[in-house]
């Protein structure tokens, strides 16, 4: 009886454990170059990587502003006290640079690498309302977290994880 209950959840979730479906409020609008375009206000929901208990943990490409862009700092500023909003910023891009073999997010290294272009983004979100942003290509109007590449290395990292703590 419970393999066949298993079995019907395998058939009825088409999903995967690493992802999730999370509301989405701003796209930050990038160039293949990594210019900053526009900032676009949405209200979807979209599949993402899921996370757990996400005190302390950053997804991959859709985060608060926080996260995303107001704790942008560059290393060369002296200082090695980062405040909390600087730290929550770290932890995003330290778990987006896991993924830098990923060649099609390349646009959003280019944007981080240039921060005159991460300060036009901060200034457009500017007395805007909070909400989860994630990057958007102006030439094709795709998302970068939707990408089905970025979706396989989740799923992948997921996967390796599991099999690391069973031992396997």
């Amino acid at each position: 009886m419970f393999a066949e209950l298993v079995e019907l959840g395998k058939r009825v979730y088409n999903g995967h454990d690493a992802l999730g479906t999370e509301k989405c409020s701003w796209d930050i609008v990038i160039d293949s170059d990594g210019n900053f375009k526009q900032l676009i206000s949405c209200d979807i929901m979209i599949e993402a990587e899921k996370l757990s208990a996400k005190k302390g943990k950053a997804r991959l490409l859709l985060d608060k502003p926080e996260e995303t862009l107001l704790g942008y700092h560059t290393p060369i500023s002296g200082s090695t006290t980062l405040t909390e909003v600087e730290k929550k910023f770290e932890r995003y891009f330290n778990k987006l640079e896991e993924y830098k073999s990923i060649q099609e997010l390349a646009p959003v290294f280019l944007f981080y690498s240039k921060p005159q272009e991460v300060r036009k983004a901060i200034d457009a979100f500017k007395d805007k309302k909070s909400g989860n942003m994630t990057f958007m290509l102006e030439e094709t109007h795709i998302r970068f977290v939707s990408l089905q590449c970025v979706y396989d290395a989740i799923k992948k990292k997921y996967e390796k994880g599991l099999s690391e703590r069973k031992g396997v």
